[in-house]
C-alpha cells in the first residue's frame, strides 16, 4: 500500500504552500495452515502454523528528506486437541505462539530514540464445553507469557498525544465462563420458559519483574466482570426480564496508584417475536438506577495517587426501542 500525505498552509481560506510531505509504504503477507488429525472417534489433534512478513517505510520528502524502514518476520505454530468425553461433554486445549508487528506510526521517530519491538507471546489454554437442552456451558482457563507487549498511554493526559512503548515481560492469565439454561415453566401459556444466561471473566494481567513497575497489574481491564440475565419467554413470542452487570475496580495507571471504583448496573430487556419471525419489536432500558461509573479509562504512566482527568463517564439512564422487519 502506498499513501502520500501532504499538508498545506491556509491563506485567506485558500490552499497555500506545502508545509509538510511524506510517503508511507507498507507490504503485509500472512499465511495460515491448519490440519486436523482424528486419532480416535472421539480424540482429534489440531496442528497449525501462521507466518507473517511485514515491510514498512516512512519517507519524508518536505521540508527535509528523511527515511526510516522496518522489517518484521514471525512464525506462530499451534498444537491442540479436542476430546469428546461423552455425548454431552467436550474437553479441549492448545498451546500457541502469537506475533504482532509494530505499526507504521511506531517507526516514524527519525531521531532513533523510538525503538519499538514486535510483540511476541506463548499461550496455554484448556477448557470444556457442553450441555443438554436444559443447560449448557463453556469454561476455559488460559495463561500467556508476553514479551515486548505494546503499551499505549496518553502523554500528557488530555493531550490526544498517544505514545507507544514495550513492556519487558508480562503475564496474562484468566478464566472465561459462560452458562445458559432454558427451563420450561408453562405458567401462563403452553411453551412458556425462563431463559437464564451468565457470563463471567477473570482477567489477571500483570508485569513480570519490570524494572520500574515490578509485578504491578496492567491497567485498563477490570479483574472481574460479570453479566447475568433472566428472561421470561411467552409461547406467543413475547419476552422480557432484568439483567445485571457487575465490574470490579479498574486501575488507571501503571503505577497502580489510581483506580475507577467498582459498579453494578441494572437493566431491562423486552420484546416480541412472532412465529413467522418476519418482524421483531424490541425495548431496552439501561442503568435503571442512574449509576455514575467510568466506562473507559485513558491510561497514564503514574498518577501518583492523585485524581486525574482519565475517566470517561458511562451511559446514564437510557431507554430505547424499535422495530425490525425482514423481507
Amino acid at each position: 500500500m502506498w499513501i502520500t500525505d501532504k499538508n498545506f498552509s491556509s491563506i485567506g481560506g485558500e490552499k497555500g504552500t506545502l508545509t509538510f510531505g511524506e510517503d508511507n509504504h507498507f507490504f503485509l503477507l500472512e499465511t495460515y495452515l491448519q490440519d486436523r488429525l482424528s486419532l480416535t472417534d472421539s480424540f482429534d489433534v489440531l496442528l497449525g502454523l501462521q507466518a507473517t512478513y511485514k515491510w514498512q517505510e516512512f519517507a519524508q520528502f518536505f521540508p527535509d528528506i528523511k527515511t526510516r524502514t522496518a522489517n518484521s518476520t514471525g512464525f506462530s505454530p499451534k498444537i491442540g486437541f479436542t476430546w469428546q468425553a461423552t455425548d454431552l461433554v467436550q474437553m479441549y486445549g492448545n498451546v500457541s505462539r502469537s506475533f504482532e508487528t509494530k505499526t507504521l506510526n511506531n517507526i516514524t521517530d527519525l531521531t532513533g530514540t523510538n525503538k519499538i519491538k514486535d510483540q511476541e507471546g506463548t499461550t496455554v489454554e484448556i477448557g470444556t464445553r457442553g450441555g443438554s437442552p436444559l443447560f449448557s456451558w463453556e469454561l476455559s482457563y488460559y495463561y500467556a507469557w508476553v514479551k515486548n507487549e505494546f503499551l499505549v498511554i496518553e502523554d500528557p493526559p488530555q493531550s490526544t498525544n498517544f505514545v507507544t512503548g514495550n513492556a519487558d515481560d508480562s503475564i496474562h492469565t484468566g478464566i472465561e465462563l459462560g452458562l445458559a439454561s432454558t427451563i420450561p415453566v408453562e405458567i401462563f401459556h403452553a411453551g412458556d420458559s425462563i431463559r437464564m444466561r451468565g457470563i463471567y471473566t477473570w482477567s489477571n494481567f500483570t508485569f513480570d519483574g519490570d524494572r520500574v513497575f515490578g509485578d504491578n497489574r496492567l491497567p485498563g481491564v477490570p479483574e472481574h466482570l460479570g453479566l447475568v440475565e433472566i428472561l421470561y419467554q411467552h409461547g406467543s413470542g413475547f419476552y422480557g426480564g432484568p439483567n445485571v452487570k457487575i465490574a470490579s475496580p479498574n486501575i488507571a495507571d501503571f503505577g497502580n496508584s489510581l483506580e475507577a471504583p467498582s459498579y453494578t448496573l441494572v437493566g431491562l430487556r423486552a420484546g416480541y417475536i412472532p412465529r413467522s419471525k418476519r418482524y421483531r419489536i424490541f425495548f431496552e432500558a439501561n442503568n435503571l438506577t442512574n449509576k455514575a461509573y467510568a466506562e473507559s479509562i485513558s491510561i497514564t504512566n503514574n498518577a501518583g495517587g492523585m485524581d486525574s482527568r482519565l475517566f470517561l463517564p458511562g451511559q446514564t439512564l437510557s431507554v430505547f426501542g424499535g422495530v425490525e422487519i425482514r423481507y
